[in-house]
């Protein structure tokens, strides 16, 4: 069963470094059923994934306002994959959830022992749905000042519950990093909106000084105490 998973390539501390005007790319929506659909992981760089299959939220520099993990269940949709099997069915793992989806879930990065946000940051959306003709989810991005950056928005107006194929994984890049993203849907009453395999990047400008000044090691080791092996 999938884990949680930290993606580290050293040999990219020079992508990190942007000296012209702030960029700005987004991702998706684009279908996903495993952690092989996730755009950014064959990324070089270093990069978090918070699947949720050890019933928790704990990956280093996430936390969430609103909604809980939600364990494996006949209503739950997880991500295809994360039970083993991509077999159409997402009632074998755990996802995040939030009743009703209008309250949506704000997903919130910290900064590094540096100072610095992940420059990439996204999400699979799992369920959702979306009155009077609206996207089943929509999600917001936002700049290190809290500013918004965009918008990206699932095409399926109402999930059904247990299906995967219509999961899509929307994220962004930013070169002055992200600070947060809000998924959401106009969704009211009992409907409830789910998510899964929040992504993210940490930026590597940091790790380029580190590595100037021989301090590599030390960013390994820290990121070696913040994140313990995981067994599902």
């Amino acid at each position: 069963m999938a884990g949680k998973r930290l993606m580290l390539g050293l040999s990219a501390v020079l992508l990190g470094v942007h000296t012209a005007a702030a960029a700005t790319v987004f991702y998706g929506p684009t279908p996903y059923l495993s952690e092989a659909d996730n755009p950014f992981l064959s990324l070089p760089g270093t990069f978090y994934l918070e699947t949720f299959e050890d019933g928790l939220l704990n990956t280093p520099g996430l936390s969430a306002i609103n909604g809980s993990v939600r364990e494996p269940s006949g209503l739950t949709d997880s991500v295809d994959g994360d039970d083993g099997v991509i077999d159409g069915s997402g009632n074998a793992g755990h996802n995040y959830f939030v009743r009703p989806g209008s309250t949506g879930v704000t997903f919130v990065f910290s900064p590094d022992p540096f100072g610095k946000l992940p420059n990439y940051a996204g999400l699979v959306a799992t369920d959702g749905y979306g009155q009077n003709g609206a996207p089943a989810n929509t999600v917001e991005f936002y700049g290190p000042g809290d500013e918004l950056l965009g918008t990206l928005s699932n095409p399926y107006q109402d999930f059904n519950v247990d299906t995967t194929d219509d999961d899509r994984f929307m994220g962004i890049y930013h070169s002055e990093g992200v600070s947060k993203m809000r998924i959401f849907n106009l969704g009211t009453g009992s409907t409830t909106m789910e998510s899964d395999h929040i992504t993210y990047g940490v930026p590597e400008p940091s790790s380029l000084a580190l590595l100037a000044s021989g301090g590599l090691i030390g960013l390994g080791a820290w990121l070696r105490r913040r994140v313990a092996p995981k067994t599902c």
